[in-house]
């Protein structure tokens, strides 16, 4: 070896003992021993209490998980790309769907690798219930009278209309076409229609997610966080439930217009998000927890660029609550929606269908469990990531005066989860339920990313590439051995 080749050698050494290698060595580490657990099928997971995904072996069609992989570097290749950021966007979203649909297939079935999901599985309920409903607006108008007399099944007791009035739409967008046909012949058009197309809407949110992470930890960050939702195993494995298809969109949407509002000191944007923060409750109730972000960034867009008073931060305050209140008054007049009623039956219904006793031994053993569900199925990589970016925004909101932020939409995300372990009464499936966190724990992740040169003293693309292609695989096989069900 002559000498430049030792210089060159002692270079690689010195950079395996960098401060910057640890971080990825850990992630490296503790993914490979999630894949030995689940490849040889150890009672780690599963012993803990309420865990909810048995396992089970699966055989894969290699050929169309070489598909979902050539998608995946298509969509890497795109997100390093020159191309404006917008049009990495919506290519991100194109190569999104390929990948969902491509995984799916490789359970062998097809289109019903995906549409299983919309038929057999639990909330499959909710499409067979919309198809028998009189129509939209009865059932919007006699919801609560619905649910009392036990005319909407086992699931829907426990949400708002939102849920079962959106199947109903699409419901309506699947047979606009069709004449008079039976019930089960629309059924049957709804679940092929969700099959092929709530893939592509499922990655809608990547629109949001981008327009919220460009204004936090920049633009090309912004499309590396879109990149990591793309190889999140819970987004491609648990297809075909509005947790997964619409509510991440629904849950970004307010908190990007507000923050929006505050960037372009626009109050009327503030309003609209006040708006769809209702929209977001409507769909879903857990989904009004992100108004803690949505105050949090509020908060600080104006600590950063003070003006010498609160007024401005009380003014957008005020229209994000006027967009809410106006909301619920027109849903009061025209719908005769009481939103805290149906708030406190469905919460009600929720904790006797999940056996919630209640007390502080079951929300502790309980959220470990909830916890460490949602972790290993968004995956190690970017639970990891994340974990780091709250840790070193509390170090630096205790040392450092000036707040970020980063800083606080990392530290408010941590204080949703903290609120969801507390009140959210849930045993297991996190999994799905938690669902509407994991755009905003993407722009944590690659905010994380970005500020760190590792593998070599390479630039962040090197990091990007490993967190990514360890999300995919954490992705399969979870397919292959506990996937959901």
């Amino acid at each position: 070896m002559n000498l430049p080749d030792r210089d060159h050698a002692r270079r690689i050494v010195r950079s395996f003992r960098r401060k910057d290698m640890l971080l990825p060595v850990i992630i490296v580490l503790l993914t490979g021993a999630h894949w030995l657990i689940l490849v040889f099928r150890l009672p780690v997971f599963t012993s803990l209490p309420y865990w909810f995904f048995p396992f089970y072996g699966q055989r894969l069609h290699v050929g169309w998980i070489v598909a979902a992989t050539a998608a995946l570097v298509a969509a890497v290749a795109t997100s390093f790309s020159r191309a404006r950021p917008f049009v990495k966007v919506l290519l991100l979203i194109m190569f999104g769907a390929c990948i969902q649909f491509t995984i799916n297939f490789s359970q062998g079935n097809g289109l019903a690798g995906i549409r299983d999901r919309i038929v057999h599985t639990g909330h499959a309920e909710f499409a067979t219930l919309a198809v028998h409903q009189a129509g939209m607006l009865d059932v919007a108008l006699n919801y609560e009278a619905k649910v009392q007399a036990g005319e909407l099944g086992r699931y829907a007791p426990s949400k708002p209309p939102g849920t079962l009035l959106l199947y109903m739409m699409f419901e309506r967008f699947a047979n606009m076409r069709e004449g008079d046909i039976s019930a089960a012949q629309r059924l049957e058009n709804l679940r092929t229609f969700a099959s092929i197309t709530w893939p592509f809407v499922s990655y809608l949110v990547l629109i949001p997610l981008w327009m919220l992470g460009r204004s936090l930890i920049g633009e090309q960050r912004a499309v590396g966080a879109c990149l990591l939702y793309l190889t999140i195993p819970s987004v491609n494995l648990i297809t075909l439930h509005l947790d997964q298809v619409v509510f991440p969109l629904m849950a970004i949407v307010p908190v990007a217009l507000l923050r929006a509002s505050c960037d372009r000191r626009s109050p009327a944007l503030a309003v609209v998000s006040g708006v769809m923060l209702y929209a977001a409750g409507f769909l879903s109730f857990a989904l009004i927890v992100v108004a803690v972000v949505m105050m949090t960034l509020l908060l600080i867009s104006f600590v950063q660029k003070p003006t010498g008073n609160a007024r401005p931060m009380l003014m957008f305050s005020i229209a994000a609550l006027a967009g809410v209140g106006v909301s619920d008054i027109v849903m009061r007049l025209l719908l005769d929606y009481d939103i805290v009623t149906r708030f406190i039956n469905a919460s009600q219904h929720h904790a006797m269908s999940k056996g919630w006793e209640g007390g502080l031994a079951l929300v502790a053993t309980a959220g470990l469990t909830n916890v460490v569900e949602f972790a290993v199925w968004i995956g190690l990589p970017v639970s990891l990531l994340f974990v780091v970016a709250a840790v070193s925004s509390a170090k630096r909101i205790l040392s450092v005066k000036r707040i970020e932020s980063e800083t606080g939409f990392a530290l408010s995300l941590v204080a949703v989860f903290l609120l969801l372990l507390v009140f959210g009464r849930t045993k297991a499936e996190t999994a799905r339920l938690w669902m509407f966190l994991i755009p905003f724990i993407c722009v944590v992740a690659s905010g994380v990313i970005h500020k760190r040169e590792v593998l070599l003293a390479t630039r962040w693309p090197v990091f990007m590439s490993l967190v990514v292609a360890l999300e995919i695989v954490t992705t399969c096989l979870t397919l292959r051995f506990q996937n959901f069900f």
